[in-house]
């Protein structure tokens, strides 16, 4: 953390560029400049507005700053302690050890050291250093002052999380990244947090520092979401959630392309830390995501995944059943690593996707450049061909005048089917057959006629068994409606929207 810390400091104080290493004593002046300033930002502090209902919170500034019962600046008078500051929500242990280390700073003592505690440092935990009792460890003040900068700044990605146990509290994003790459003769530690500072620049606006306040009661504002513009909320706080953002953005300022595509790149493959007092806990993801954020696709893809339905699962309880927590946790280590492990694990919720998904298996399946764009777009009219017999035959088991609700239902009972068929086929002809024949049974229809170069692949085994039966479960899943076309037929939408 100390590393983030003095990164952080620099970018404040717009000095990106230092002799590195970096001389103890310009640490020392910047870590004394830097480090009161955090306080100024906290806590939010609520304000009345011209409409009585709703309340705005604003920065607290430090002068102000009293936090506890005795200043009357709590939680439930509207107080509360900014999302970017990883403490715990008891903001007067923080402020109290910001002061202390401010002051040994202002006495210039360079060989001081300092007790690290958990107020100010969340990823520590106390020793035994030979004694009966645990204690906290002491360091040098210089690394503790900017441990104290890490978990106070705003310059990093930060959200109010819930944790496994149901436990609340602050996280941030704290990348492994080096400060200085003696290779490339560049910080990249200070370029994340620039583009952070960049992408934070344009402000959230009041509406994601406004909540209403109902019966006397305070509620946290938007902005404990996530700190930065176009954070998802299906996610969470993460690697992911985080990278998305950068697409969106970069999708909505393209000069800055160049610069989010060489933070993208140092961030791949590289340990990412989401730190909070509950806990720490280490991500990476791997360089395939680059590609499907500058393209835009991996925004896309986390901001449709609450369209995502789960067979058996209604939809008015999805988000708070079990099996849709699992579901996003396996489509979260899928997008991260692209592995065979983690795409089975995925394939194995039985759902149907919104057709944003069409582009992340498209990139899967292509990685390895066994399949062509000509093959791929006939896997994907014979998964059409599936879904749109499963939509047709739900339709007539639902019966004349059915509800879409009755008619998802039936198409998903017999979306199993087709599926079981699947994957109970012990050949690859045995696969096109019986999959072939029932689409014939149950509409009466023929496969559409552009999905003959894959069926040939298949039934020649230029396919692998296991391969065909992971292609075609995909593109079945995927929404009926065609990536390549658009059409305004108002069956062809009723049924987009059944899947």
């Amino acid at each position: 953390m100390p590393r983030y810390g003095v990164a952080a400091a620099l970018v404040k104080q717009d000095k990106y560029y230092l002799d590195y290493p970096v001389q103890r004593e310009v640490l020392w002046e910047l870590a004394k400049d830097v480090l009161p300033q955090m306080l100024d930002n906290v806590m939010l502090s609520p304000h009345k507005t011209t409409d009585l209902d709703n309340v705005l919170f604003r920065p607290l500034p430090s002068g102000e700053l009293k936090p506890g019962k005795a200043g009357g600046q709590t939680s439930q008078n509207g107080f509360y302690i900014a999302p970017h500051v990883l403490s715990s929500q008891n903001a007067a242990d923080v402020v109290k050890e910001v002061r202390g280390i401010q002051a040994v700073l202002e006495k210039e003592d360079k060989e001081s050291n300092y007790e690290l505690k958990k107020s100010f440092a969340p990823m520590i935990a106390k020793i035994n250093a030979g004694r009966r009792s645990m204690s906290n460890p002491k360091i040098d003040v210089l690394k503790a002052a900017f441990t104290a900068i890490a978990t106070l700044t705003k310059l990093k990605p930060a959200a109010f999380i819930k944790d496994v146990n149901d436990n609340f509290g602050n996280a941030g994003i704290l990348p492994d990244l080096p400060f200085f790459d003696a290779e490339s003769e560049s910080y990249p530690l200070i370029e994340f947090i620039e583009l952070i500072s960049e992408i934070m620049s344009q402000g959230l606006g009041d509406d994601a520092f406004t909540s209403k306040k109902e019966k006397d009661q305070y509620k946290r504002p938007k902005v404990f979401y996530g700190n930065y513009p176009h954070a998802p909320r299906t996610f969470g706080l993460g690697s992911l959630s985080l990278v998305a953002a950068i697409g969106k953005w970069v999708e909505e300022h393209h000069d800055l392309y160049g610069k989010a595509s060489t933070v993208l790149d140092w961030l791949s493959d590289r340990p990412i830390y989401i730190t909070s007092y509950l806990g720490t806990q280490q991500e990476r993801f791997g360089h395939h995501l680059v590609d499907l954020t500058l393209k835009g696709e991996l925004y896309q893809i986390i901001q449709k995944t609450n369209r995502v339905d789960l067979i058996g699962v209604p939809n008015e309880t999805k988000f708070s059943d079990p099996k849709w927590q699992l579901f996003l946790r396996s489509l979260d280590h899928f997008l991260r690593f692209f592995d065979e492990s983690s795409w089975q694990n995925f394939l194995m919720h039985r759902a149907t996707y919104p057709i944003e998904f069409f582009h992340l298996f498209k990139t899967y399946f292509m990685k390895t450049g066994k399949y062509t764009d000509e093959l791929i777009g006939s896997v994907v009219s014979y998964g059409r061909s599936l879904n749109r017999a499963a939509y047709l035959a739900g339709k007539e088991i639902a019966g004349d005048g059915a509800g879409i609700k009755a008619v998802i239902e039936a198409k998903q009972k017999v979306m199993l089917q087709l599926e079981s068929i699947i994957h109970s086929a012990k050949t690859n002809q045995q696969l096109i057959a019986r999959l072939n024949a029932q689409v014939g049974r149950l509409t009466f229809q023929d496969i559409d006629s552009r999905a003959s170069l894959f069926l040939r692949e298949v039934v020649s085994e230029k396919i692998g068994l296991e391969e065909a039966q992971h292609l075609i479960t995909a593109f079945m899943r995927l929404s009926s409606y065609d990536p390549n076309e658009h059409k305004n037929d108002k069956s062809e939408m009723e049924e987009s929207h059944s899947t």
